[in-house]
């Protein structure tokens, strides 16, 4: 009896540490490799190009959505050129595309580049929410503020979920602010 209550522990425990490192691997695939320097995401500036009413109401509120979750990440509006994040509101012709980030790196010979494998070291981001394909789909403003919190999510190095969760980093419309996941994503990649 006490041979087959050893085995048994031992199983439940093989099973329990293979579980944790699956979960690990699943949350790692979920963080982009690339991203930008941690002291500048420790105080993460962003700046809007669109007028400050539509900026106030739902780019300001997005970002907001991740402050508070990990001590080593803070997002704060500016009107500054220096800005690392830039946040546009556009039109595009590219149906269901609502939005899209654009991470840039300095190259070895001192050149910008636009970093497509999300693996390098990013020295600013251009953010796009897209209000033309939005309205089409006639979002609320808390599912246009979740679509900018998301694409925000990406300048922080977070991906789409390789699992099926429920997070505000999963693509496609919704109306929440960051779910477990995401959270312990963002705290994966910059710290609690």
């Amino acid at each position: 009896m006490k041979i087959r209550t050893k085995r048994t522990i031992r199983k439940v425990a093989f099973m329990l540490v293979v579980t944790l490192m699956m979960s690990k691997t699943i949350l790692a695939s979920d963080i982009f490799k690339g991203g930008l320097p941690s002291v500048e995401v420790k105080s993460l500036k962003f700046r809007y190009t669109t007028n400050s009413t539509y900026g106030n109401k739902f780019i300001v509120p997005a970002a907001n959505y991740w402050n508070g979750i990990s001590s080593k990440v803070s997002m704060t509006s500016t009107t500054s050129d220096t800005a690392k994040v830039s946040v546009y509101a556009e039109t595009t012709t590219q149906n269901g595309l609502l939005g899209l980030v654009v991470p840039y790196y300095e190259t070895i010979s001192g050149s910008i580049s636009e970093d497509t494998n999300l693996t390098k070291t990013w020295i600013f981001c251009d953010l796009f929410g897209y209000y033309n394909q939005m309205q089409s789909f006639n979002m609320t403003d808390s599912q246009i503020i979740s679509n900018y919190a998301h694409e925000f999510g990406h300048t922080l190095s977070l991906s789409h979920p390789s699992s099926s969760v429920t997070a505000l980093m999963k693509q496609g419309i919704q109306s929440i602010k960051p779910q477990t996941h995401d959270k312990n994503n963002l705290k994966a990649k910059w710290g609690a």
